[in-house]
């Protein structure tokens, strides 16, 4: 397990390696999912209010998390680093 704060935001992994966040986060994201682009998995945020609760759709665990402003990262058990939140800065 882990957990990170950042200004207005926390995140942490829970045992079954999900990523949970609350707080302001960014564009105040409550879901996520990845999507492919041009060959690469992404992240896309839908806006809404609660707390956000993601895992990567191929079910990989997410074993670290890391909080900025308004930004969150997050490595999972296959080695890809992952990152959502406010994309302006």
């Amino acid at each position: 397990m882990d957990v990170d704060a950042g200004v207005f935001h926390a995140a942490a992994v829970t045992e079954d390696g999900d990523c949970v966040c609350w707080g302001k986060h960014g564009a105040d994201t409550a879901t996520l999912e990845a999507q492919q682009h041009d060959g690469q998995d992404v992240i896309v945020a839908r806006q809404t209010n609660g707390v956000l609760v993601w895992k990567p759709s191929d079910g990989a665990k997410i074993l670290e998390v890391a909080c900025g402003w308004r930004h969150t990262v997050a490595r999972d058990e296959r080695g890809r680093v992952w990152g959502f939140g406010d994309n302006r800065r």
